[in-house]
């Protein structure tokens, strides 16, 4: 039973990030559920900056050393690379990123790790 319960609120924790602003990914089975990215606009044009966060880029789910070498991505039908990121010790980033100059008009998924947010340049 409390498998079943457990199950469910990790399902839940899991829609919820979907929905909102990162995706969530299974590993062995488990939820990982912890890792965010988050951005201060989720619009920009090319040439402008954006602050970029997140946390919980660890390699085990709430435990472990950094991640290391991630690669922050706009991906829709080209994909530009933006930051190689290093997060901390307790695996969070904090950086200021800019839009590519030649970056197309259009809507993209901004990508770190497993985890991303949906992106428009305008």
């Amino acid at each position: 039973m409390r498998s079943l319960i457990r199950a469910a609120v990790i399902a839940s924790a899991c829609a919820l990030l979907v929905t909102g602003l990162a995706s969530c990914s299974n590993r062995d089975g488990e939820c990982d559920g912890k890792r965010m990215l988050n951005i201060n606009h989720h619009f920009a044009k090319p040439g402008q900056e954006i602050v970029v966060s997140g946390s919980g880029y660890l390699e085990g789910c709430t435990s472990g050393a950094p991640l290391t070498d991630l690669e922050l991505t706009l991906k829709g039908y080209d994909k530009y690379t933006l930051a190689t990121v290093q997060p901390d010790a307790q695996g969070e980033i904090n950086l200021t990123v800019k839009i590519p100059k030649d970056v197309k008009i259009g809507n993209y998924d901004m990508r770190l790790s497993d985890v991303k947010v949906k992106f428009e340049v305008r």
